[in-house]
């Protein structure tokens, strides 16, 4: 989960819908799909607030392939391969590197190629960890979006480690910090957003962890506390404070039973 500055300003995106509204094909469509690029901008992209656009299905089929035809064209392209990210911006996985629509391409292809649409995600994002779901069953829960929502550029989860710890699962849920405005978006991005890898993932970083906090107290010489912050400054800087490896790191120092575990193991010699 990372926030994102657009990749364009509206004036681009409109020359860009400009450009495609010359096409013969899409004679006549012009009003309407303008008319919905600025509902979406004004709309911040909330699909509580955005009814799909009542294009003809010839026209609708005509804006799915739109994405397939310029995907790996330069403007898209230069989305995917966004700069300085430090985990996905949609799950918060350590990866990038495909395109995920925020409102599926499906039940609005009009805004297909709409650039504020497209988000540098993970493989897992695109691949479906989300499925159809866009929205829950009432307003305003829904997915954080990274250009218009900006509560991501702090703290907004944690995972809490359920017992037994010799075969802990992981479940995300919000940070106290959330102001309550956001909660209720967070709170459903947090339960939809997750696929199995992240569970995966989330295991494989809990058997390191102890070995993680014994090298920062044997080899610095620290207390287990700032053992402790120093790995939470370390997965921040280089993942990204709410990236998969922070949040872990953050829910096991707020739960004393996980940690206590944790340090135990870290108290013990390890195993060449």
């Amino acid at each position: 989960m990372w926030p994102l500055a657009r990749p364009m300003t509206d004036a681009k995106e409109d020359a860009k819908l400009t450009s495609i509204l010359k096409k013969p094909a899409f004679a006549g469509q012009g009003a309407a799909w303008k008319s919905a690029y600025t509902d979406y901008r004004v709309a911040r992209g909330d699909p509580w607030a955005l009814s799909p656009a009542a294009f003809s299905l010839s026209i609708k089929q005509k804006q799915l392939a739109l994405y397939d035809n310029r995907k790996n064209g330069g403007p898209l392209k230069r989305i995917r391969q966004t700069v300085g990210i430090l985990c996905c911006p949609m799950c918060g996985s350590p990866t990038t590197g495909t395109l995920d629509h925020y409102l599926p391409r499906d039940q609005y292809p009009e805004f297909s190629v709409l650039p504020c649409n497209l988000v540098p995600a993970c493989g897992l994002c695109n691949s479906g960890a989300k499925g159809k779901i866009f929205k829950g069953g009432a307003s305003p829960e829904r997915f954080l979006h990274p250009y218009f929502d900006t509560v991501a550029g702090q703290e907004i989860w944690r995972v809490s480690v359920q017992p037994r710890y010799e075969a802990a699962t992981f479940v995300p849920v919000a940070s106290p910090t959330v102001p309550a405005a956001q909660l209720p978006a967070v709170r459903f991005h947090l339960a939809n957003v997750f696929g199995p890898a992240f569970h995966t993932q989330m295991a494989t970083y809990w058997s390191t962890l102890a070995d993680e906090i014994r090298d920062n107290v044997e080899d610095l010489g620290l207390s287990y506390d700032n053992a402790w912050k120093l790995a939470q400054r370390s997965a921040d800087r280089s993942l990204g404070v709410n990236g998969w490896r922070s949040a872990l790191i953050r829910g096991v120092f707020a739960d004393p039973p996980a940690r206590a575990y944790v340090d135990g193991l870290a108290a013990k010699p390890k195993i060449p």
